[in-house]
């Protein structure tokens, strides 16, 4: 089943976007990232695995630039999701980034 998880506006703390069930495989095929403010913003986002916290060895982005008014599709190439593992994410400026993911869910 394809899943549609929009984040809504991003803000300065690590926030779960998406955790995996136990009993799900799932795996995201894009990102869509918009800033809809009129100044630059920089995006964290993460693929924590299960137990683990946010941090720069899980990052998928690291502070990467966003342009003002402005979106990015990211093709991921399928990252697969364990039970238990989660996305997150957060900006160094709120209101400024939304981040959308589209997924398979098999259950």
């Amino acid at each position: 089943m394809l899943k549609h998880v929009v984040f809504g506006t991003l803000t300065t703390i690590n926030e779960t976007m998406f955790a995996a069930n136990s009993d799900s495989f799932v795996r995201i095929n894009s990102f869509w990232i918009a800033n809809t403010s009129s100044s630059n913003d920089n995006l964290y986002l993460h693929h924590v695995p299960s137990g683990q916290s946010a941090s720069a060895s899980n990052a998928l982005f690291y502070g990467t630039v966003f342009r003002p008014n402005s979106s990015t599709v990211v093709d991921p190439a399928g990252i697969a999701m364990e039970p238990g593992d989660r996305i997150v994410v957060k900006a160094t400026n709120a209101g400024r980034l939304v981040v959308h993911a589209y997924m398979d869910v098999l259950s």
